[in-house]
């Protein structure tokens, strides 16, 4: 993972039962964002995250990352049952947790793929931008406010994974 660093490093301390952190964001502009965890091993990994507007329509172009597409697709055993928890490894599951870490490193699977290039070009060169998560946009009042809020939506990357909404 290349980036550009927002924030110094800072300890987190030891890890919460569960596993979890819980870390303040900050004032942030609205984009894709990944925290760069090591251990005390030394093992490196990342938390992708989302940082959305603080309202619609900050910008007139939203961009929405296919996030739930990115969960179908990870293969992470959380079970312990020694299959992927995802359609993919088993056909019979019909559900998945959404906040599950990512394999490789934290990274979502065809990430560097669908996804960077664009990301990349939009941070370098396109207009700026309200980043959304799927489940921001299912969240947003209805498609009237979507409409009023946006000139243009666009869905990058490999959206295979929609909702209703979208």
């Amino acid at each position: 993972m290349n980036g550009i660093a927002v924030t110094p490093k800072r300890w987190l301390g030891s890890r919460r039962a569960g596993g979890t952190f819980r870390v303040k964001v900050g004032a942030r502009p609205s984009g894709l964002y990944f925290a760069r965890l090591r251990g005390s091993d030394g093992r490196v990994g990342f938390a992708p995250f989302v940082v959305r507007p603080t309202a619609l329509g900050e910008h007139d172009v939203a961009v929405v990352l296919p996030t739930l597409t990115w969960q179908a697709y990870n293969l992470r055993n959380e079970d312990g049952d020694g299959t992927g928890d995802s359609w993919y490894a088993d056909w019979s599951r019909r559900t998945i947790r959404l906040g599950r870490p990512y394999l490789n490193r934290g990274v979502p699977s065809g990430f560097r793929r669908y996804d960077l290039t664009f990301l990349r070009w939009l941070a370098q060169h396109g207009p700026a931008a309200d980043v959304l998560s799927q489940s921001d946009l299912e969240a947003a009042p209805g498609p009237r406010a979507l409409e009023r809020a946006y000139d243009l939506i666009v869905f990058p990357g490999h959206h295979e994974y929609v909702t209703k909404r979208e």
